[in-house]
């Protein structure tokens, strides 16, 4: 210790550092957003090393690490450092040269490690929890004083001001934020002694300039409330956000982005102003799901996101997590529709070229494709605002990158080879779709192993979605432009075309009027213009057609769609169906941003003109442009509907019993039966006479052709009791109805099979042509006609079981024609069977077929009210506990059953006596009635509402007032 102080007395007098050791770890950060750029544009994590002593020091060989078992987790190149010179390593897990470790720096705090070639360890710093952009280094450089430093000095002194400690606490908000249906009082507080709050409403972090809370602030429109806890001498660099959404009314997700003002509007670095930087700036994300409650709240990254649609005054946004922010992944299910919980990124897109238009091209053509062989984007409109200002409708897009590629096929950045446009690398490499191009174009692709090889090198199922998608949109921003295609970096690896940014499609981006004229010319031009269709970007489709095979496939392929989901009929109710959605808010964002409802709705008719003529203007064109001497009608018919399908062309099943649909003459068209577990084919009948399930057709003309089926004897499996609802709650009461689950690959007969209870009077008998097919669910029922109007899509057995299953519990039996016991159990309203079954509205759900359902202990308690007829959704054990006590928070559930005729249930729970009103609107806003206006005790209540015969059908509004609390569901009227 002596020693020590005496060194120290040295230090002062010669105001020259002395360490023991001369290389030291100087300068560190951790969540960089600002201080300095690697040579890829990352604002990466990184270590500063400086060289105290007198001599230069060689590196090679020092490990750097943040593991105390691994010292050598990163090792230094060959890297020499001169006296008083500093060393930027960026930690930013890249590990290659220029000096990126294979690791980054953990912002909740670690210790990092300098460790020489022996194993001595000359240095090392225990961080704490770090700040964004906020550093902790030496101060002098290469001292042992460490302080916190709001201005790092990456790569030299560290001489700006240093802190001793740094406040990472937040204040506290006295309300939750979220969305509320009149002004809100909200307090701020902190428990840090002598600390202030200071806080800001227009989205800039506060500072010791802004406003300092003493009073509760009263909150009557939408606003940002940002806060930050200062105290003297103290750095304080953590700001709380909270959104909250006043008197809001929608069916949509509402997003909130909050970030300094200066991040978007200043005149040098604003992104908003500078549209076409590639800046990221650093935001706050919160958004909220239709029915208010929170969804995901954190930092984030974002951009300007798109091409020429940058100049319109709403632009779109990219999306990023990252760890320089806070998480490295959105955990959050963005899409409802999707099975993904986690995402990197997403687009907030503003419709693109449709923003003036429609609003919903884009999503609408992927809509009409999502489930061909085609990578397409999810689709979510949001409403939106920036800095609390409201910010019109957005839609939510998944972001079509490497993670994309990741999550929908499971294939690695490092595994992929990702192009766009004329072969612009995104990842990997384009060696081998160079070398694809290269054997097109030097041999002759109308000859069959030219054909056979280029299909070992592309996914010629997806090449063919892909192109007749693209002329059935009619889309001319392409191919020339919007082009992303990608293969795994494997032997047998197979490129694949990705689908965004239609909105030049549907005769939007055409002046011409290519929606009604041939877009074969279009997409085949040899000589075309730098854009939209340059000669490189038709040159594969137009050799491919050199090839017979290929231009029967295509043709084919085309008439499959132009038969099937290109039908006016179901592009109209698509249409339909997003204007259902859109239309409450429409009206907002359209003023918010200065167009016209009229023209609007003008834009939505042309959509749907050329979805009524555009399937016949492409069959006029295919025609024309391979010289068919007429279309061919196929009538294709199925005997037996359990016993079997028609797969035509390998790519559409027919499972209706007459189906019909256009081809072309003398364009062969393939027929394969396909019989469903437990049938088997016989033969074709009709215009075709064969016993083999697989025919080619000719197609000289007319066509009409009947697959015959029948059981077959040999088929085994099981069937067991899968859902049982034996007391139903008095407030949702379809009576007993129990389900019955085909575990196996055989379809079974259950014709004379019976179902009966403990007394044998009660027994029933199924009815003749009783099919249970593999792997699907048979409902019985005691009530068809109740049962049916609590669970409208779900249709059970015709015939009823006139008997009812015992509310204590009883015991069933399955048996079948030969009087064998197939399957039985007996249930009980005690432990341990699951006892919110009994009468509060749950049912008995199998917790797997392959499970000993005869065991209490492999039964749960259902979700709500069972699920007939489809996978069992069973509820936790906290659930189950939820179904006994007072709920914790106010909530309006969604209307059971949901489409509805005439009547429903509308529940909804109150932690607190309070005074309820419940008004129905109708999709103009205008109010239908009031269901309730009175008090009731805390608990969940139910509610039921029959339509009337002036009733329309359509989407009708439910919204729940409380004493602070208001939420707003949609509802559907089917008649």
């Amino acid at each position: 210790m002596r020693i020590f102080f005496f060194f120290c007395i040295i230090l002062l007098m010669s105001a020259v550092p002395l360490l023991s050791q001369t290389i030291v770890i100087n300068e560190v950060l951790s969540s960089n957003t600002s201080s300095i750029t690697d040579e890829d544009g990352d604002s990466s994590d990184w270590i500063e090393l400086y060289n105290s002593g007198s001599f230069l020091v060689n590196l090679t060989g020092y490990g750097l690490s943040d593991d105390s078992t691994l010292p050598y987790k990163w090792v230094f190149p060959e890297t020499h450092l001169a006296p008083n010179e500093f060393l930027l390593v960026f930690a930013s897990g890249k590990d290659r040269a220029g000096n990126h470790t294979n690791f980054r720096i953990d912002a909740s705090g670690e210790t990092l490690y300098l460790t020489k070639p022996g194993g001595e360890i000359p240095d090392s710093v225990a961080l704490g929890e770090m700040a964004t952009d906020v550093s902790y280094g030496r101060q002098l450089d290469g001292s042992d004083n460490w302080f916190y430093f709001k201005e790092p000095t990456p790569l030299r002194a560290n001489d700006t001001q240093g802190f001793d400690s740094i406040i990472l606490e937040v204040p506290t908000y006295s309300i939750k934020r979220g969305l509320y249906s009149s002004a809100v009082t909200l307090s701020l507080s902190t428990v840090i002694p002598g600390a202030v709050v200071y806080y800001t409403l227009d989205g800039t972090k506060p500072s010791a300039i802004s406003s300092v809370y003493s009073t509760p602030l009263e909150i009557s429109e939408t606003s940002v409330v940002r806060a930050r806890i200062m105290s003297s001498g103290v750095l304080s660099e953590v700001t709380r956000t909270h959104t909250y959404v006043i008197n809001k009314q929608t069916n949509m997700a509402i997003v909130s982005i909050t970030t300094n003002p200066a991040n978007l509007w200043d005149s040098a670095d604003g992104i908003y102003v500078n549209y076409n930087s590639n800046r990221e700036i650093p935001i706050f994300l919160e958004l909220f799901e239709p029915d208010g409650i929170e969804g995901y709240s954190k930092s984030a990254g974002m951009k300007i996101h798109g091409g020429w649609t940058r100049e319109f005054p709403q632009k779109s946004f990219a999306i990023f997590a990252r760890d320089k922010y806070g998480p490295s992944s959105i955990k959050h299910r963005l899409f409802p529709d999707l099975p993904f919980n986690e995402y990197e990124s997403f687009i907030l897109r503003n419709s693109g070229g449709d923003f003036e238009a429609a609003h919903i091209r884009d999503p609408l053509l992927q809509s009409l494709i999502k489930n061909l062989d085609i990578e397409t984007q999810s689709y979510r409109p949001a409403v939106v605002y920036l800095n609390g200002e409201y910010w019109g409708i957005l839609n939510i897009r998944e972001k079509l990158n490497e993670h994309y590629i990741e999550a929908h096929h499971g294939i690695s950045e490092v595994n992929l080879d990702m192009l766009e446009n004329e072969q612009e690398v995104i990842h990997g490499d384009n060696i081998h779709y160079n070398a694809m191009l290269a054997y097109i174009a030097s041999h002759d692709m109308s000859l069959e192993y030219s054909y056979e090889y280029l299909k070992s090198q592309l996914d010629m199922d997806n090449y063919l979605d892909y192109m007749v998608s693209q002329l059935y949109f009619a889309n001319v921003d392409w191919p020339g432009w919007n082009l992303k295609y990608w293969r795994p970096r494997t032997s047998d690896g197979k490129w694949r075309w990705l689908v965004f940014d239609l909105d030049d499609g549907f005769k939007l981006g055409s002046t011409q009027n290519f929606g009604y004229t041939n877009m074969f010319d279009f997409a085949t031009e040899p000589n075309g213009p730098e854009w939209p269709n340059p000669p490189w970007s038709t040159f594969l489709f137009r050799k491919l057609l050199e090839n017979e095979a290929f231009k029967r496939d295509f043709i084919n392929r085309y008439a499959d769609y132009l038969n099937t989901i290109w039908q006016p009929g179901i592009v109209l109710a698509k249409i339909d169906n997003m204007l259902a959605e859109l239309d409450p808010e429409m009206q907002f964002h359209l003023q918010r941003w200065g167009l016209s409802n009229v023209d609007w709705h003008f834009e939505i008719d042309e959509l749907k003109s050329f979805a009524e003529n555009r399937v016949e203007d492409v069959r006029t064109n295919i025609l024309a442009e391979f010289s068919i001497p007429g279309p061919a009608q196929v009538t294709l018919n199925i005997a037996s509907l359990n016993g079997g399908s028609i797969l035509l062309n390998k790519n559409i099943s027919v499972w209706e019993s007459v189906w019909n649909g256009q081809y072309f003459k003398g364009i062969p068209i393939e027929l394969a039966a396909i019989p469903n577990p437990g049938y088997k084919f016989i033969e074709w009948t009709g215009d075709i006479a064969d016993v083999s399930p697989t025919v080619t057709i000719p197609l000289n003309g007319d066509i009409s052709a009947t697959a015959l089926f029948e059981l077959d004897a040999n088929s085994s499996g099981f069937v067991v009791i899968n859902e049982i609802n034996y007391h139903s709650a008095q407030y949702f009461d379809p009576k007993d109805w129990i389900e019955f689950y085909n575990d196996s690959d055989a379809s079974f007969d259950l014709s004379n099979w019976s179902f009966r209870d403990g007394d044998e009077s009660h027994n029933f008998v199924f009815p003749v042509g009783s099919i249970l097919a593999a792997h699907k669910f048979l409902v019985l029922s005691s009530d068809t006609t109740e049962f049916s109007r609590f669970f409208p899509t779900v249709k059970p057995l015709v015939a009823e079981f006139d008997f009812n299953l015992d509310n204590a519990g009883e015991s069933i039996y399955l048996i079948n024609a030969n009087g064998q016991i197939v399957d039985s159990l007996t249930y009980d309203d005690t432990a341990p069977w699951p006892l919110q079954a009994d009468g509060i509205g749950a049912t008995l759900a199998l917790n797997s077929p392959e499970l000993d359902n005869a065991i209490a202990q492999n039964w749960s308690a259902s979700i709500k009210h069972g699920s007939p007829g489809s996978v069992n959704q069973i509820i936790t054990a906290v659930e189950a506990l939820a179904f006994e006590s007072i709920p914790a928070s106010f909530l309006l559930e969604q209307n059971y059953p949901n489409p509805f005729n005439p009547a429903t249930t509308i529940s909804f729970q109150i932690p607190n006596r309070n005074h309820v009103r419940i008004k129905i609107f109708d999709i103009m806003g205008r109010e239908v009635v009031t269901l309730i206006d009175k008090e009731f005790e805390a608990g969940i209540h139910h509610i039921n509402w029959n339509a009337s015969a002036s009733n329309a059908s359509g989407v009708y509004f439910y919204r729940l007032w409380t004493n602070g609390f208001s939420q707003i569901r949609r509802m559907l009227l089917l008649k």
